[in-house]
């Protein structure tokens, strides 16, 4: 499970003073992960895990496969996924085979879903130019 930090404000039992420390706090893995598996061809595969959505739509724990997609196909289906599905407090994570992990917790950022296809889009980027820095040199 994953951790974060958190600020924590404690009295000492001896001389009755307040101190802050930091402490790992375990952070419930809630919310959309979506797996982008690029094949050959330069098609993608995608598969979306809903871990915690609203229980109007009764898919809690419910796994949707997208085969043979174009990047830009990915891309609007991760967007009306987000728009649909992600709530406050809750993860949205992007993992990868071609690209870095993308993670929001901000629901207002996935509302405004071009935000993150313009992330998306940018680390695709940043990873082909890595790519090819990588065999210049």
């Amino acid at each position: 499970m994953k951790t974060e930090k958190r600020l924590h404000t404690d009295r000492c039992q001896t001389c009755n003073q307040l101190w802050t420390r930091e402490i790992d706090v375990e952070v419930p893995n809630d919310g959309i992960v979506f797996y982008v598996i690029h094949s050959k061809k330069n098609k993608i595969d995608l598969t979306i895990d809903l871990i915690d959505v609203p229980k109007t739509y009764n898919k809690n724990g419910h796994t949707d496969v997208y085969s043979d997609l174009t990047f830009g196909q990915t891309l609007g289906v991760i967007q009306m996924y987000a728009r649909k599905y992600h709530k406050d407090n809750t993860f949205l994570r992007v993992e990868s085979n071609f690209m870095d992990t993308y993670e929001i917790r901000d629901r207002r950022i996935a509302l405004r879903g071009t935000e993150i296809t313009d992330a998306l889009k940018t680390l695709k980027k940043q990873y082909r130019q890595g790519r090819v820095n990588r065999q210049v040199s």
